[in-house]
């Protein structure tokens, strides 16, 4: 007599954990609305604020002879290029959800996605 490999409760028990694997997924990707603008801060200046329903490409000059480009597409928005020795801020990637944020330390700039109802993260609940 031959041993079932694969029973239906074997079945069952996968089928269960690639739904919860699948809420799990839904419930981290949803969060925040997308931002509508984006505001772009240098220390020690009024901060500047871009739509992000109008592509284009911003330089910012930051401290210390640190200048920065920022890229608005497809209602999103990046560090797309920096002249910091780092480039930690270029490498946080698209920012689309209101509360989302990039910072260039060494040239004192953020960039930040307002809008939709900014989110509550887990920090600051």
């Amino acid at each position: 007599m031959k041993k079932a490999l694969f029973r239906v409760t074997d079945a069952v028990v996968v089928a269960a954990v690639l739904l919860a694997a699948f809420v799990c997924l839904v419930l981290a990707r949803g969060g925040a609305p997308n931002g509508k603008q984006a505001v772009v801060h240098v220390a020690g200046q009024s901060p500047i604020t871009y739509d992000l329903s109008v592509p284009q490409t911003v330089t910012v000059a930051g401290l210390h002879g640190h200048s920065l480009t920022v890229t608005i597409q497809n209602g999103q928005v990046r560090i797309a290029e920096s002249t910091c020795p780092d480039r930690v801020c270029v490498h946080t990637g698209w920012l689309s959800r209101g509360g989302q944020a990039a910072v260039c330390v060494p040239s004192g700039v953020t960039v930040r996605v307002v809008g939709g109802s900014d989110a509550v993260d887990g920090v600051t609940a």
